[in-house]
């Protein structure tokens, strides 16, 4: 993906006056499978593979993808909190 191992929101929090300083993604979340592409310039494109009920609680998961035939990972999970207004 083009935008492989950059920050994304995937949650805004209403904290009032706290700070939150660590996320746990434990379980129940959803990935789509990707098939990169045969050519270097061209981005991949989703598989059509739907993962559901996926565990983060390990900060990492890994299955395999039969529609692109490859390995579908999420590791190395980072989290940074940002202040928006």
């Amino acid at each position: 993906m083009a935008d492989n191992n950059k920050f994304k929101t995937i949650i805004v929090f209403d904290c009032r006056g706290l700070e939150p300083v660590e996320f746990s993604p434990r379980n129940g979340w959803k990935v789509l499978g990707w098939k990169e592409s045969e050519d270097d310039d061209e981005p991949g494109s989703v598989s059509g593979t739907e993962f559901s009920d996926v565990d983060l609680t390990e900060m990492e998961w890994a299955d395999y993808d039969e529609r692109s035939n490859e390995s579908t990972v999420i590791s190395e999970i980072e989290v940074k909190f940002v202040t928006v207004k």
